[in-house]
């Protein structure tokens, strides 16, 4: 899969032994019903376009978990519906299309119905499935090593896993109410540059990292003054700082209603 230029995603399915099991949801239960846990777990890479003579080759540069888990109701599309529920936006940072977000969950879930209806199997409530991702970006012809590196999709550079809290497989990150607010509030408002003139239209330069917002960078606006930045800089900054624009020092929302 990969349909924007520069990038590519695969994925393997496998059920998992007990002992291979660290999902949160081992004690989701419902009386008659199974329960499907999925473990995702995403390896970022860079995959290196060659030398003369060389092949292509991988570089891993980050990766992280996540998981998620259904009790299967036996309407495929409400059952879709559910698994994206908890999954989607995460997928979606991973700048997946809504096709193959729906491919990989559809596939899943195909997957894990029929481990659930095997003879080997059906005596058992819960059926985990263990889904590796991997999301690549791809070296293009005549880029730059590190201009490739820079616009690489990697976790460092998404919303934080523990900022979800239904997904995370770790602990919730400590922070006030309204700054946790704040933050969410500008996940869901950020973008993701989809040519370089786009980029440099919404921001020449990031104010925190002076480096220019380049094709696959995610990029966040203040709501109130409109100053904008790398998401992740500006989420360090926000987290570190408190709910200031780093740029003019004025509050980042209107009024305090607005992070209720």
């Amino acid at each position: 899969m990969g349909s924007k230029l520069g990038y590519a995603y695969d994925f393997r399915l496998k059920m998992m032994e007990k002992d291979e099991i660290t999902s949160k949801f081992t004690s989701e239960k419902k009386d008659g019903v199974k329960t499907f846990i999925f473990e995702f777990t995403t390896n970022f890479i860079l995959k290196i376009r060659p030398k003369e003579e060389e092949e292509a080759s991988d570089l891993i540069i980050g990766s992280e978990r996540f998981d998620a888990f259904l009790h299967p109701t036996g309407d495929e599309e409400l059952d879709l519906s559910c698994l994206s529920f908890m999954v989607y936006r995460r997928l979606k940072e991973y700048w997946m299309t809504p096709d193959e977000i729906n491919l990989t969950l559809n596939e899943t879930l195909d997957f894990t119905r029929n481990l659930a209806s095997d003879p080997q199997y059906v005596r058992l409530n819960q059926i985990p499935v263990l889904v590796s991702l991997e999301v690549r970006t791809v070296q293009q012809e005549g880029e730059a090593y590190n201009d490739a590196l820079d616009r690489a999709i990697r976790a460092e550079h998404l919303c934080p896993l523990d900022m979800y809290p239904i997904i995370a497989m770790g602990a919730f990150r400590p922070m006030c109410y309204f700054r946790k607010s704040f933050l969410r509030k500008l996940s869901l408002r950020k973008v993701r540059v989809e040519n370089v003139e786009e980029g440099l239209a919404l921001m020449p330069v990031c104010p925190i990292c002076s480096r220019s917002g380049k094709l696959g960078a995610w990029i966040s606006t203040l709501p109130k003054c409109g100053h904008a930045f790398h998401y992740h800089c500006v989420f360090r900054w926000i987290e570190a700082n408190g709910m200031m624009c780093p740029s003019c020092f004025r509050p980042g929302y209107d009024r305090i209603s607005e992070l209720l």
